[in-house]
């Protein structure tokens, strides 16, 4: 076969990365009969050098790529592991931006307390990305589920993360964080929610329209006297909630952002009717505010993250 091609002059360099050869590089001369010269040589080396810098440095991005998506994993519930709450569809989205190696500040969670028929759901967003962020929302997530062993008060639960997040952190990070307690209740759900310095809940009532709930409350690690207020809602058949991070209603910088009241008008004009309907249209709402931003970019600045409930309406009786 080397006959037939005609080689006159061959040079191989190995690859290198680390103090390891694991490839190399070919280059040959043949029709021209040209031969190699020392520059020549010295040329191929160099090549072979960055060849295996470079070749290196993607398979260690690909590797930090991997360790990221394996370590936000995770940190978040998967699908099979969110709870079945009794007549109540629930559904949940998450989306990381930036660095494809980088562990985003957003979270959410959904678990059972001790108390029977009650949940709690909890979203939030940390401040940073990496693994700071990471050490964060570990801590949120698994501080409210011990917290919730001995009160299911949303307000409670909040100040004593607050407080954890002061011990432990030192106001080095500070969170945002919405948690609502759920109580299926005959064909309601009986709902009490607090706000620590996070978007509000967006309430899709059955018969249309959208509301913005709750009262805004203190960043969570920053304040020791953290000002958190409960919010009583009770919800009926049909009757929905949307819980999001600021990701979401800050789609569309530099220029005009979606905010809170755009997401509530966007689902309140296409009422979705299910609540995996609403996450999917929240997010594509966003996207398409930041491609109007950025003439044609879709990709959004920020984490995103999504909680939606509703309530089933009542199974009829059958007729005998």
């Amino acid at each position: 076969i080397v006959k037939g091609l005609g080689i006159r002059a061959t040079i191989v360099a190995p690859l290198r990365a680390r103090g390891e050869v694991f490839g190399a590089v070919t280059f040959v001369s043949a029709e021209s009969g040209r031969r190699f010269t020392p520059d020549d040589i010295s040329l191929v080396e160099e090549i072979a050098r960055r060849a295996g810098m470079a070749a290196d440095n993607a398979r260690r991005a690909t590797e930090d790529a991997d360790i990221a998506h394996k370590l936000q994993a995770a940190l978040l519930p998967s699908p099979r592991d969110l709870p079945a709450i009794p007549n109540v569809d629930l559904a949940t989205q998450y989306n990381a931006a930036g660095q494809q190696n980088e562990v985003g500040g957003d979270f959410y969670d959904v678990f059972a307390t001790p108390v029977e028929g009650e949940w709690i759901i909890l979203i939030g967003d940390v401040s940073g990305k990496g693994a700071e962020a990471a050490a964060v929302t570990a801590l949120a997530r698994y501080t409210v589920r011990a917290a919730a062993l001995e009160s299911s008060e949303p307000s409670e639960l909040l100040q004593k993360l607050n407080a954890v997040l002061l011990a432990q952190r030192q106001g080095r990070e500070f969170c945002t964080a919405c948690i609502a307690r759920v109580v299926p209740w005959e064909d309601t759900v009986k709902l009490r929610c607090c706000l620590a310095g996070h978007p509000s809940p967006i309430l899709l009532p059955e018969g249309g329209g959208a509301e913005l709930i709750g009262t805004p409350g203190t960043l969570l690690g920053m304040f020791e006297d953290a000002d958190l207020v409960d919010c009583d809602l009770d919800l009926g058949p049909g009757d929905g909630l949307v819980f999001y991070t600021d990701g979401v209603i800050e789609a569309g910088r530099p220029t005009e952002q979606l905010g809170d009241e755009g997401l509530a008008e966007a689902l309140a004009e296409a009422r979705p009717e299910t609540p995996f309907e609403a996450v999917h249209l929240a997010e594509t709402v966003a996207r398409e505010t930041q491609r109007n931003a950025t003439r044609g970019g879709s990709e959004l600045r920020d984490d995103v993250a999504l909680v939606a409930i509703r309530v089933r309406a009542p199974v009829a009786a059958a007729v005998p």
